[in-house]
């Protein structure tokens, strides 16, 4: 059987990257795939299979054929992309295009059309009636946020990319004297208090590093870099593996990490530092995926009452101990998923 599954994305982002990793890694370790990933880079095809357990996979530039491949192929499964669901023409693709093949391959197989790790920006009337017939044709349906779950029914589990980073074991215990900042560069810089919170840090004894994960922010990182004295890790065209390796060593040595990008916390926390979500008026998506993870995430310095880097440096073994609770909630999912591919489930429909 060959497994069926679109992984284009944000080629600048390391979230995106993270997460498809994940999910390709389940689907790789027990059967052949076969990725669709568009007109993505080299550096991000590079980076989607780094350290992935079995190599069992195609990557496929083009859309034609790679479903032309899936229309014809009777012994198929698909899974839908995780990710965010975008209500726009590219991001709808998979819901209508893709309609035939997946309703197809339920008419000749059992359960094998998956959708694991998605969740959706909003509840638009319209957005839910262009989405929901393929979410029918997929079981199971597991959402990473309890938005989606409220909408379309399924269930909701963690992110996938909580998945990835270091097993908390192995995650250093000392020497974490770095605060980790990273800000999206398409929002208004902070306001002043925010600036001096973040500051008063440094007069703490921390080294405030700012880091880009998604490629496009770099200036912002920059420019915050430069306001608050701290010191910069731009992306500077390097390729997305080494970015990703540098990005995890910073969050290694931190005790937590200051970001309104919900991936940036999350890949912080895979590697030990405690999530402080900036400003938490506009970031109902972190609060989403977050809790439903089950892990708690502060809020910035300068909006939290009795806010104290101690206070979250105090809790950082707590969010460890949620971190594992995550996921052991994956490590099920995966079982689910294998399970519903594999050769005994995936038995020709009478």
């Amino acid at each position: 059987m060959t497994v069926y599954v679109p992984l284009i994305g944000q080629y600048d982002n390391i979230g995106d990257i993270v997460l498809r990793r994940q999910l390709l890694d389940w689907l790789s370790s027990l059967e052949d795939v076969h990725a669709y990933v568009g007109d993505s880079p080299l550096a991000y095809d590079e980076s989607l299979l780094q350290g992935l357990r079995d190599r069992n996979v195609r990557l496929s530039k083009s859309f034609s054929s790679w479903y032309k491949e899936l229309i014809c192929n009777r012994d198929a499964a698909y899974v839908f992309k995780p990710g965010e669901l975008q209500l726009s023409l590219g991001g709808l693709k998979e819901h209508i295009a893709l309609l035939p093949a997946a309703a197809a391959i339920r008419a000749r197989r059992s359960r094998q059309v998956l959708r694991v790790g998605a969740g959706v920006k909003t509840d638009h009337q319209l957005y839910r009636w262009l989405i929901e017939p393929s979410v029918r044709l997929a079981t199971p349906v597991v959402w990473r946020e309890p938005l989606a779950t409220r909408l379309f029914g399924g269930r909701t589990e963690p992110d996938l990319a909580f998945g990835q980073g270091t097993p908390v074991s192995d995650m250093r215990t000392g020497n974490r004297e770095r605060v980790s900042i990273s800000l999206r560069g398409d929002r208004p810089l902070p306001p002043q208090p925010w600036f001096d919170a973040v500051q008063a840090l440094a007069r703490d004894g921390y080294e405030l590093v700012v880091v880009t994960q998604v490629a496009r922010d770099q200036r912002r990182s920059a420019e915050i870099a430069d306001r608050i004295g701290g010191r910069a890790v731009l992306w500077e065209g390097r390729g997305h593996t080494d970015q990703e390796s540098r990005l995890r060593e910073e969050f290694s040595t931190s005790s937590i990490a200051i970001s309104d990008r919900l991936h940036v916390l999350i890949l912080a926390l895979t590697e030990g530092a405690a999530p402080v979500c900036n400003l938490p008026d506009s970031h109902a998506k972190i609060s989403r995926h977050m809790e439903a993870a089950g892990i708690t995430c502060s809020y910035g310095p300068e909006h939290q009452e009795g806010w104290s880097l101690s206070n979250v440096i105090s809790g950082r073994p707590d969010r460890l101990a949620e971190l594992s609770a995550a996921r052991a909630r994956l490590e099920a999912v995966r079982v689910e998923v294998q399970k519903h591919l594999s050769s005994r489930q995936g038995q020709v429909a009478a």
